[in-house]
């Protein structure tokens, strides 16, 4: 029991809450997004548990019908009356199902949103199934999706849902990068940069993951061999979910040392613990090069050259294109598409990528992805 207490955060006072922020996976760019704000955060590793009769009978009477996790918001909610409930579309039920979507279920008197962290095409793992039919559920759902870009409108696919409302507005971490990088210009001190894409080694079996690995190491020995022949050196953003450069005793990590073994021609590494490291190697570069990534989208809303490949449809959603998308490139192939990129005038090349751009992320405004969502908020509240 005392363990127990030890996780919870005990609280007298209601706070002024007109957003109620879930924390998930990858929320934390809507919480520094949101300044100025009402708003209130719920932690469901640490809840907050507010010492009111009426909210602790609540989470005891939905705690007999719904999860843990479902009950404590449910009562949380009822409790502070936000006008809106705002998380990631990573956030999820026991059961495979947008906990969004359960909540607008049961409460009526808060609009909620879902903000996507990725673009989504109809994937593995993202849609639930009947149990005894083996069909895809779907859901018509009253979440509103603050999207990437007006491409979602058609492509977003994920647990099922149909969003009766979809507003584009870009991707928060981009608009935050852009908002807090220092303004003065980008050198670019690299030719190729490669964003890395090795995941979770326990999760090579997936299907989708298994796809990735093995489209990503085509990737690499592509760009090794071009980069040999050209002889160029090779930056490589290590995503931040990778483990630390270097363990404590100083040993080589084994994300670079996959990169090692696999490259003959000169490479070096990001610092991942810096924050948006990705996003400044990618600016620093003539070209970024990568597979299923959204840091390729992001880095391509800043108007930067990327190019992505892929032996299948772009799980991207990225219109197959000689400038942006590769689809099942031979090497010859994709030689001839990075020098046709990387002599090209860049203002050439966004006007001929222009409508790629626009379609797949709202980016084109600095921080605009900010000012969208807030203004969406701000709608919200006006109409409850």
């Amino acid at each position: 029991m005392r363990e127990i207490i030890k996780k919870l955060n005990f609280r007298f006072s209601r706070p002024d809450c007109k957003v109620l922020v879930v924390k998930g996976r990858h929320s934390g760019v809507i919480q520094s997004s949101l300044i100025g704000l009402p708003t209130f955060a719920a932690d469901l590793t640490v809840p907050t548990i507010f010492l009111s009769v009426s909210f602790l009978r609540n989470c005891l009477s939905y705690l007999k019908s719904n999860s843990r996790d479902v009950a404590y918001l449910l009562a949380l909610i009822q409790h502070l009356q936000p006008a809106v409930v705002v998380s990631t579309d990573a956030l999820v039920t026991m059961n495979r199902r947008s906990m969004l979507h359960e909540l607008s279920e049961r409460i009526k008197s808060s609009k909620f949103i879902s903000v996507p962290h990725g673009s989504y095409q109809k994937g593995y793992e993202f849609h639930p199934t009947d149990s005894e039919t083996g069909k895809e559920l779907q859901f018509e759902s009253e979440v509103i999706l603050a999207s990437i870009g007006k491409g979602d409108l058609k492509t977003y696919n994920r647990w099922g849902l149909k969003h009766k409302r979809i507003v584009p507005i870009g991707l928060l971490s981009n608009a935050i990068y852009l908002r807090d990088r220092l303004a003065a210009p980008v050198e670019k001190r690299f030719q190729i940069c490669i964003v890395e894409h090795l995941g979770d080694p326990s999760k090579n079996h997936l299907p989708l993951q298994k796809k990735a690995l093995e489209t990503f190491e085509t990737l690499c020995e592509f760009v090794d061999r071009y980069a040999l022949r050209n002889q160029i050196g090779i930056t490589i953003a290590l995503r931040p979910t990778s483990k630390s450069l270097f363990d404590s005793d100083g040993e080589i990590d084994w994300v670079v040392n996959w990169f090692r073994d696999k490259f003959k021609s000169e490479i070096t590494f990001t610092d991942s613990s810096k924050n948006f490291a990705t996003h400044m190697a990618s600016d620093e570069s003539e070209l970024t090069v990568g597979v299923d990534s959204t840091a390729l989208l992001e880095s391509m809303g800043r108007g930067n050259k990327v190019l992505t490949i892929w032996y299948d449809e772009s799980p991207l959603g990225i219109p197959e294109s000689s400038w942006t998308f590769l689809k099942n490139p031979s090497f010859e192939s994709f030689v001839a598409a990075v020098d046709r990129i990387l002599a090209e005038d860049i203002q050439v090349y966004l006007e001929k990528t222009k409508f790629d751009r626009e379609q797949l992320i709202e980016c084109q405004e600095g921080s605009a992805a900010i000012r969208n969502l807030t203004r969406l908020i701000e709608e919200c509240i006006k109409t409850i």
